[in-house]
């Protein structure tokens, strides 16, 4: 999937493949998009957003996109980050998070 992204953005965007949450100290720049598959049940997910609030690594307009099993305890927010759409498909849920206005 990542390598099919990376063809279709071309010099648009970059792909990255990282282990979450620990790899994020490496990365720089600002991102626009962030989607981040972590195995289901682990505490990767919810550490991932968490560490992703507190960086400067989100663009203003940044969305967060993170897949987890539905019954995983995901919170409404972390730090700036604010869910605002949950979407399920079977036992799938896609968790959409932005940065909340008063933190832009």
């Amino acid at each position: 999937v990542a390598r099919s992204l990376h063809q279709k953005l071309g010099e648009r965007g970059r792909v990255l493949i990282a282990l979450l949450p620990q790899e994020l100290d490496r990365l720089e720049g600002k991102f626009d998009i962030v989607l981040a598959d972590p195995p289901y049940g682990d505490p990767a997910g919810p550490l991932t957003l968490a560490a992703l609030a507190a960086s400067n690594l989100l663009a203003p307009q940044a969305i967060v996109v993170i897949e987890h099993h539905h019954k995983d305890p995901y919170l409404e927010s972390y730090g700036c980050l604010a869910r605002w759409k949950l979407r399920r498909f079977g036992e799938t849920a896609l968790g959409y998070y932005r940065q909340e206005e008063s933190q832009l």
